[in-house]
């Protein structure tokens, strides 16, 4: 009885440690602070705010892709490939600023 006890225990604690909790990115931490809460539901009439708006529905739609396909490690993956590619369109967006800061300037 011991032995089934323990390793019933055994399967429980491995059974945890395979579905460890992985840290949920959010989406001010791939956002302008000053967009972080963007209102999904709202009709916004400024350009930079429905850009702003349109990746955060983007990006709410790639957590649940994730959440939908992944489990665990390949989870963890998937979610810092989404955080990547957001960062990465943040760099794009910075760079295309400045291009277009400089030609007014010139």
């Amino acid at each position: 009885m011991k032995n089934k006890v323990f390793l019933f225990l055994l399967m429980v604690s491995f059974a945890c440690s395979c579905n460890a909790k992985v840290a949920v990115p959010e989406w001010k931490d791939v956002s302008p602070a000053m967009y972080s809460n963007i209102d999904t539901e709202k009709t916004y009439k400024l350009p930079i705010k429905q850009y702003w708006q349109e990746r955060k529905i983007k990006f709410e739609a790639g957590l649940a892709s994730c959440n939908e396909q992944f489990q665990n490690e390949e989870l963890e993956k998937c979610y810092d490939a989404l955080v990547t590619l957001e960062k990465s369109k943040n760099k794009i967006r910075e760079t295309i600023l400045i291009e277009n800061s400089r030609s007014i300037l010139k």
